[in-house]
């Protein structure tokens, strides 16, 4: 499954983008294209850690879910499910991985 249309629930922690706009239409595109930006970013992570899990290299794959999380991706069911990650779901990291991605869903 390819993130590259990933339109997955906002992260409460990336709710406050575009919420600082106000009367400002200048400032509100703006943050808006950031979170853009940041949805793109964390899709792209994701994809590349399903094409290093194809390729058996685990490590990088554990190492672009967490540039994922880290850009805002917080989609646990995928990560769970994805047959694309199969090969990473048993490596170390991968539980910490999905406990990132859980605490950022959860945060204020």
């Amino acid at each position: 499954r390819c993130l590259s249309d990933w339109s997955s629930d906002v992260c409460s922690s990336d709710l406050e983008v575009g919420q600082e706009g106000g009367s400002n239409p200048s400032l509100a595109r703006a943050q808006a294209m950031r979170k853009r930006i940041k949805q793109a970013r964390a899709a792209a992570h994701y994809n590349l850690a399903c094409i290093r899990s194809h390729e058996g290299m685990t490590e990088q794959a554990i190492a672009e879910l967490r540039q994922a999380v880290d850009s805002g991706f917080c989609d646990v069911s995928a990560l769970r499910r994805d047959p694309d990650l199969v090969n990473v779901r048993s490596a170390g990291g991968f539980q910490e991985v999905l406990d990132a991605a859980s605490a950022k869903r959860e945060t204020p």
